[in-house]
Parts: structure tokens; sequence; C-alpha cells
């Protein structure tokens, strides 16, 4: 494989991946509120499935359907992990300006007049 092949192949999967991670993010992770450790114990499955699955079937999983797909899912889920962790993904609601008032207090009124 030529590094043009490569670096070109590296680039698309780069961009369908974060397109793909931005728009699950969007609409189907922010209904999900797992907690952070799982999410990473996922992940590290995930990162290690192609390795077993390779070695139980003796076979050599580069350039084939199935690494593609891991990968892609090791990569959401980390990146899922990592705005878990920082915070980034349930922040959109907290930002509302609260004024605080004081209570009325009606017996004040009454206590005046006389």
């Amino acid at each position: 494989m030529s590094w043009k092949t490569l670096i070109f192949q590296l680039l698309f999967i780069t961009v369908i991946f974060i397109v793909v991670y931005n728009l699950l993010k969007k609409y189907v992770l922010v209904k999900f509120h797992p907690n952070r450790t799982i999410v990473l114990i996922a992940s590290v499955i995930a990162f290690f499935i192609p390795t077993i699955v390779g070695g139980a079937l003796k076979r050599n999983m580069a350039n084939s359907i199935l690494q593609y797909i891991c990968s892609a899912v090791f990569v959401v889920l980390f990146l899922w992990f990592l705005d878990l962790h920082n915070g980034v993904m349930y922040t959109k609601g907290s930002n509302k300006n609260i004024k605080i008032r004081p209570k009325a207090k009606p017996n004040r009124v009454h206590k005046n007049k006389k």
C-alpha cells in the first residue's frame, strides 16, 4: 500500500468518524445518561475485540470490514467518555440566568397602617 493511499484512507475514515460522532452526539447520545466508567470499559472492550476475534479465527483482520466497524465503535465510545468526563454533554440547560426575588410579606402592610 502506498503512502498516498494510506494517508487518503486515514483522512477519509477520520472525517467520517467525526461526522458520525457529532450526529450521534446531537441526536442519540444526549438521551442517555450512563456512568462514564461503563462507557470507558465498553470502549476498552471494543478496542480489544479485533485482536481476540482475529486470534480465535486465525485470520488477519487488516483491511476487513470488522476492523473498521470495531474502530468506529471504539472511537465513538471513547469520544463519548471524554465528553462525559469533561462535562460537555449536559451543560446546555444549566446556563439560565436566575434572578432571586424577595418574598412578599403581606402582614407588614397591615401592621404599618395602624
